[in-house]
């Protein structure tokens, strides 16, 4: 049976090379050259292997300049639902851009504890506070931190506690949300 880590390994650095989003990297700046399906594909494969390493190897991905890639790394991500590395995937999202957070955000509804609240309820903050002053509200964000908020809630809290995401995608619905998060949370 081939070891399928260095098998992802080999891939994962031949991506890299291949897209500039590694230390290792040919470009001087991110580019979606190469074949970005294979990095996607990886990304899919890299949910079955529950070692450390190709948890790794999805935080990087979840950073390629590809969308569909770090979209795929995301949903592997939530896949696993590891709990012992929730502090990593916190600090892996405060690195991405904010517009390409919320397939990460997304994620962490499966990552649910204090401390994915304690990251959360500011993170909705913010988003509310960035879309007051946006021309148009881009509601993903909003609403992937607001569904992540009420598993973690429905994890540590009594059900009657427990928020629920708003339905409608308004930013006062999620004003809304959020006033009920902080009264239960004590916040």
């Amino acid at each position: 049976m081939p070891d399928r880590p260095r098998i992802y390994s080999a891939l994962l650095a031949i991506a890299l090379l291949d897209t500039g989003c590694g230390p290792q990297s040919r470009h001087a700046g991110p580019s979606v050259q190469g074949d970005w399906t294979i990095r996607q594909q990886l990304a899919r494969e890299l949910a079955k292997d529950e070692s450390s390493d190709s948890f790794t190897r999805l935080l990087t991905l979840l950073h390629d300049p590809h969308p569909d890639v770090s979209y795929a790394a995301a949903e592997s991500i939530e896949r696993r639902g590891e709990g012992k590395r929730t502090k990593d995937l916190l600090q892996a999202i405060g690195t991405l851009p904010r517009e390409r957070r919320w397939p990460a955000y997304r994620a962490l509804k499966n990552y649910s504890s204090d401390e994915v609240l304690q990251l959360l309820v500011p993170a909705l903050e913010e988003e509310l506070r960035v879309s007051r002053s946006a021309s148009s509200f881009d509601e993903r964000n909003c609403y992937y931190i607001a569904l992540s908020v009420e598993n973690a809630m429905a994890r540590v809290l009594p059900p009657e506690k427990v928020a629920r995401a708003p339905k409608d995608s308004s930013i006062q619905a999620f004003d809304h949300f959020l006033a009920e998060v902080k009264a239960a949370v004590g916040k």
